[in-house]
């Protein structure tokens, strides 16, 4: 099971305890972690802003393993035209196009307007948990 993780979810998972970091760690270990490299350079500039933000980012890069699928800016290129109708935001259509360019299972996100799409497969936190402890059965 693969599942692209938002940056709102990687920031969550860095800095507070709860479903966003035990999401994060048992993808990190099952192999199914999908990030973006728009995901990572944004997870890069927010963290900053926090306190020994820079310093978590830094770690977070270090423990991405050669087993995380790392989604590239121009292989997401071509989806934009197929992300941009259906996300309120257009700020959050880079995330959508790299998800469809992933071939992953699920985006997982904490963003109301994503979430919001119609889209079985945008999901939380909570949901990929459930979802894992399931096929984990």
């Amino acid at each position: 099971m693969r599942m692209l993780l938002d940056t709102n979810v990687i920031i969550s998972a860095l800095f507070f305890e709860g479903n966003e970091r035990k999401l994060l760690n048992t993808l990190s270990r099952n192999g199914g972690l999908v990030l973006s490299e728009a995901v990572i350079h944004e997870t890069r500039y927010v963290a900053a802003g926090w306190p020994e933000g820079k310093e978590t980012a830094s770690r977070f890069e270090a423990t991405i393993s050669k087993e995380t699928m790392i989604i590239a800016k121009s292989q997401a290129q071509p989806n934009m035209r197929l992300a941009e109708p259906l996300v309120r935001d257009r700020k959050d259509a880079p995330i959508l196009a790299a998800f469809l360019a992933s071939g992953a299972d699920y985006l997982v996100t904490g963003d109301k307007d994503l979430l919001s799409i119609g889209r079985k497969d945008v999901i939380n936190a909570r949901k990929a948990l459930e979802i894992l402890s399931k096929t984990a059965k």
